[in-house]
């Protein structure tokens, strides 16, 4: 762990020991715009307005003020924004960490324009080229490839993000995965498609045959623990966790609302993004975030959240909880 993942961890676990809230965490979608149309994509439909740049500013500001320590941008994806780089770049003026998620597709032609401002930046990555392009489009596959290329020479953290969905669920597409992280220095994350609009018709659209997906995440399990160079991400809890879909159970003291915020394209504010409807009426969402918001923020995460099949949040959950397994993993994080 570097001095900053430490400071980082140390105010974790200071918000977790006084039950202060305190939003660390930051999960900023700055747009809804995508270029690709992903049939996974809970996005896709969604229209928002967007916050200007020195909107953005302000609201960067007031969080540090809060006691923000990272956000990790988002969306659709950011790089449609002609101003992502000024973005990042005031994000780390102002001393908070940065991350991205991306396709992949705009990243070889702007990544020097981001390398020095961001330490982390995740992926979408649906598996061999023909698999990969079936869901993204064509030339989306080359473009990650070239990404992962020139991330290769830099210190940072490169994550694949694999969703399984009914056309990458076989073990021989993730076993391409796993060679694809390890060959550019990646580690990967796992988590199930789901398709929330149609689990309670007993069918799903997008989602993966339920036999399919047991047989593959237990043989992601037998890899996560014969993994010497740590390239999956996921922590076994998560992974028994995931492997549980689509049962699972009701999530318990979830962080979302405490030290973790999702703040839309069009500044709303709400507890995570599976919770992107459970949001603050903000009087006048071009001022900047008060403090007062974010203990309605706690309130609205009061109740009991439905099954989450977030690997991400999922992580944080269990280290909120102090599982000494996960917090262990969490600290292998550093690029390899």
């Amino acid at each position: 762990m570097n001095v900053k993942q430490v400071q980082m961890f140390a105010r974790f676990m200071m918000a977790r020991i006084t039950k202060k809230s305190i939003p660390l965490f930051i999960s900023w979608a700055l747009t809804n715009r995508c270029n690709c149309r992903c049939y996974y994509c809970w996005g896709l439909e969604r229209e928002e307005a967007e916050l200007g740049t020195e909107q953005i500013f302000a609201f960067i500001d007031a969080l540090k003020d809060l006691g923000t320590m990272r956000i990790h941008f988002t969306g659709g994806e950011p790089l449609l924004r002609d101003d992502f780089s000024r973005i990042v770049a005031h994000a780390n003026f102002r001393g908070v960490s940065v991350g991205l998620a991306t396709n992949g597709i705009l990243l070889p032609q702007k990544l020097d324009l981001l390398k020095k401002n961001i330490d982390r930046v995740a992926i979408s990555f649906d598996g061999p080229k023909e698999v990969h392009e079936r869901v993204k489009g064509k030339g989306a596959y080359a473009n990650v490839l070239a990404a992962l290329e020139k991330l290769k020479d830099t210190d940072i953290e490169v994550i694949l993000m694999m969703t399984l969905h009914r056309d990458n669920t076989t073990i021989s597409c993730v076993k391409y995965a796993l060679e694809t992280a390890h060959k550019y220095s990646a580690r990967i994350v796992f988590q199930p498609a789901v398709d929330y609009e149609h689990l309670d018709e007993g069918s799903a659209f997008f989602s993966p045959a339920t036999a399919d997906y047991q047989q593959v995440m237990d043989y992601i399990i037998k890899r996560k623990v014969s993994d010497k160079g740590n390239i999956i991400f996921n922590s076994p809890k998560v992974l028994y966790f995931l492997k549980s879909w689509p049962q699972g159970e009701m999530i318990k003291d979830c962080p979302c609302g405490k030290i973790y915020w999702r703040i839309r394209a069009d500044g709303l504010i709400c507890p995570c993004g599976w919770r992107r409807a459970d949001i603050i009426e903000r009087k006048n969402t071009n001022e900047p975030i008060l403090k007062d918001e974010f203990q309605e923020l706690k309130k609205l995460n009061s109740r009991s959240c439905h099954k989450c099949w977030c690997a991400p949040r999922l992580e944080l959950t269990y280290i909120w909880n102090l599982d000494l397994r996960t917090i262990i993993n969490a600290c292998c994080g550093s690029k390899r």
